[in-house]
């Protein structure tokens, strides 16, 4: 830890009618040492102008932001764990290392993203508390604990800033682009909320990003059993990259790790009897900290089938860690997932989420039709599910499995403008209508147009919108336009969007029911 001595003084003229002179009737002896919640709190009746009786102290604050006004002022803005800001105003003509060295020092000895302990008198002025420091303590320093990556102050949201008790159990990982789909898919059909989307620390180890990832904290009384939950989750569980429990909350590295220590040795690690472990840290690059110290501290075995998960997390400017079964987080959710993946194609997960989240009744319909259909995983679901018919629409081969459920499904190897006149001689009254067609929106809707008079009313619809345009405006204002012609013939509750997690970035579902559809053909 290095300190920085700050010498106090009221500045020359142009800065001393803007600050007032600290007091010199300060009470004598050791700083009050407080957190920062309880300090803002007993402190808060300070009248404007007014000084603590006596210096105060303050750990673990994170720099995030400062402004400087000159070589002899400085305004810093500091974080605490559980979100709380409080000025900092440094005003000085010399800074030194120590107070018998004499050697000047800039105000580089400290960055922003350290962890910092200030000592010094609190001020109130128009209803705000600042602190006016004598002392800063580098705690932590944010170089050598990301090798030099770089810091941005992500604000912690609302949720975060009402204490430690928000902060959340559980965190998954998963790749940044499915991030906010997971959250609304948890919350639609896991019934779990999403308390924050943790950034990454770009540059954490030094190198280039090869993976970019996301955190979602989340809010799980059971963690052990929301575990449980995902993995069994078709959907989720393709998605969900790693694991993460979260018990306890901590203002440093070392902090979190003296907690670590404590929380292995009460399942009874001993340096005779260590546990085995499998350790989980994001940003990753903290694991190899997290493993180098969990050696080191000689109650810990590092290996992948494991009696117990050690998890190590950066967020909002402090660290939260904590432990649990093995048995109910081993390995990677997502690579398990994967390994079990015996569908036609990646496009069967579409529909099959669409069932599960949409409340679509998409099962045991009386005739199908899938437009678009090549290589058959839309046409491989709805046979699978129930539905007595299926006519399958593309020019292109269907491969599926031989399956007894696949004796209902007529390939019609044709494009979708020669079939419909096929289908309307027959007289066949559609009651379902998918299509994963390779194309624009005006196109998709174009087709389910076409077919209106073949729908029953209250039929369900499926779309993929491709996202064929070079800018993303152009695909914003096609889709609206989509809206559009599809809310026009559909029931009181209209089509909506979803971003599926079985989407790709460039694509979206659009789903909805049929209204009228004969009438409105007519």
């Amino acid at each position: 830890m290095r300190s920085v001595f700050v010498r106090l003084s009221v500045l020359p003229s142009g800065v001393a009618v803007r600050l007032r002179a600290i007091p010199t009737g300060v009470e004598e002896g050791s700083p009050h040492e407080l957190p920062l919640p309880a300090l803002l709190s007993e402190y808060a009746a300070l009248k404007d102008g007014e000084f603590s009786p006596r210096e105060l102290r303050i750990r673990g604050l994170r720099a995030v932001r400062r402004q400087r006004w000159g070589k002899h002022l400085q305004f810093l803005a500091l974080r605490c764990p559980s979100g709380e800001i409080i000025e900092a105003i440094l005003r000085t003509d010399v800074t030194q290392l120590s107070s018998a060295d004499e050697e000047a020092l800039s105000w580089a000895a400290f960055q922003l993203g350290d962890a910092l302990t200030v000592t010094g008198l609190v001020e109130s002025c128009k209803g705000q508390l600042s602190i006016h420091p004598r002392l800063l303590a580098v705690e932590e320093s944010w170089a050598a604990l990301f090798h030099g990556g770089r810091y941005f102050d992500h604000q912690p949201p609302p949720a975060l800033c009402t204490g430690s008790a928000t902060r959340g159990t559980a965190m998954v990982q998963c790749a940044a682009s499915h991030a906010v789909r997971l959250q609304e898919y948890l919350a639609s059909v896991l019934s779990t909320a999403t308390i924050a989307i943790v950034p990454p620390v770009p540059g954490a180890d030094g190198k280039q990003v090869k993976r970019d990832e996301r955190c979602l904290l989340l809010a799980a009384a059971h963690p052990a059993a929301l575990c449980k939950a995902i993995t069994a989750d078709p959907h989720a569980s393709r998605v969900v990259q790693r694991w993460y429990i979260l018990s306890q909350q901590a203002r440093t590295l070392d902090e979190a790790m003296r907690g670590l220590h404590q929380l292995l040795l009460a399942r009874g690690a001993t340096a005779s009897a260590p546990l085995s472990v499998r350790a989980h840290a994001y940003p990753r690059a903290l694991e190899s900290k997290l493993v180098q110290q969990l050696r080191a501290a000689g109650v810990a075995e590092l290996r992948q089938r494991c009696e117990t998960l050690v998890s190590l997390v950066y967020s909002f400017g402090s660290f939260s860690y904590g432990v649990g079964e093995g048995a109910c987080f081993q390995g990677d959710v997502c690579t398990a997932a994967l390994a079990e993946d015996g569908a036609v194609s990646r496009a069967f997960y579409k529909l099959r989420e669409v069932a599960a989240r949409c409340a679509l009744p998409l099962a045991d319909r009386r005739h199908a039709i899938d437009v678009g259909s090549s290589p058959g995983g839309w046409t491989y679901f709805l046979a699978q599910s129930g539905c007595a018919r299926v006519s399958s629409v593309d020019p292109g081969a269907l491969h599926l499995p031989a399956a007894p459920c696949l004796a209902q499904v007529e390939h019609m190897r044709m494009r979708v403008g020669e079939a419909l006149p096929i289908l309307r001689e027959r007289g066949v009254v559609l009651d379902c209508y998918v299509c994963d067609m390779n194309a624009e929106p005006a196109v998709a809707v174009g087709y389910l147009l076409e077919a209106l008079s073949l729908l029953a009313d209250a039929s369900p619809v499926v779309l993929t919108m491709k996202n064929t345009f070079k800018k993303k405006p152009d695909f914003e204002q096609a889709l609206e336009q989509a809206l559009t012609q599809l809310n026009a013939v559909s029931d009181q509750d209209g089509f909506k969007i979803v971003h599926l997690l079985a989407n790709t970035q460039k694509e979206v579902t659009v789903v909805g029911r049929l209204q009228h559809a004969v009438a409105v053909a007519a």
